[in-house]
């Protein structure tokens, strides 16, 4: 029996909070979205200096999709 090559959708979710310091809730808003980010093997970063700290879990939710057939040769 010959194996057969799957493509599976996997999502990787981490939930925390980051402690900015601004006058308004858009203005904290505007600067996490612009300046906190994850990138895998470099870790969290921030790029702000009213970013004063931030709290995540380690470990992430996995969500794993269907699985589809893998058509390339």
């Amino acid at each position: 029996m010959s194996k057969k090559r799957y493509l599976v959708p996997v999502t990787f979710t981490f939930t925390g909070m980051v402690e900015i310091h601004t006058t308004s809730k858009r203005k904290a808003t505007n600067i996490a979205e612009a300046s906190f980010g994850l990138v895998m093997g470099s870790g969290l970063h921030d790029s702000d200096s009213r970013i004063i700290d931030w709290d995540y879990a380690l470990h992430p939710d996995k969500t794993v999709g269907e699985p589809s057939r893998d058509r390339s040769p």
